[in-house]
């Protein structure tokens, strides 16, 4: 029973060190980990990046990296509701609101 259980965790160290290995930092395109990606593609653990499509390399920048995270757009002009703009807002929402009560009720009987 120790036996078995000391032999999967040894099984499942070589292939969680395995699979890590085949894990580049920067993907498997660079050197860094290139040698430990062919043998696991070899053993067919892991597979090669397919080439992005046209669309994919439209949206990226002009160095083909990824487009940044956390960009804010250009800002458009926000229009402020005066004070009878906020009366209508609020009286078609509750009108609306009133609509789909009345609507639930009909469904219901």
């Amino acid at each position: 029973m120790l036996c078995r259980t000391a032999c999967r965790i040894f099984a499942l160290a070589i292939v969680t060190t395995s699979l890590a290995a085949c894990q580049s930092a920067n993907g498997p395109q660079t050197t860094d980990g290139m040698m430990f990606h062919k043998a696991a593609e070899m053993v067919g653990v892991a597979t090669a990046a397919p080439e992005p499509k046209d669309f994919v390399k439209a949206g990226r920048g002009p160095k083909g990296d990824y487009m940044p995270v956390g960009v804010t757009p250009a800002s458009g002009k926000v229009k402020v509701r005066d004070d009878a703009g906020v009366k209508n807002l609020r009286n078609e929402l509750e009108s609306t609101a009133r609509q789909s009560e009345k609507a639930v009720e009909t469904i219901k009987q």
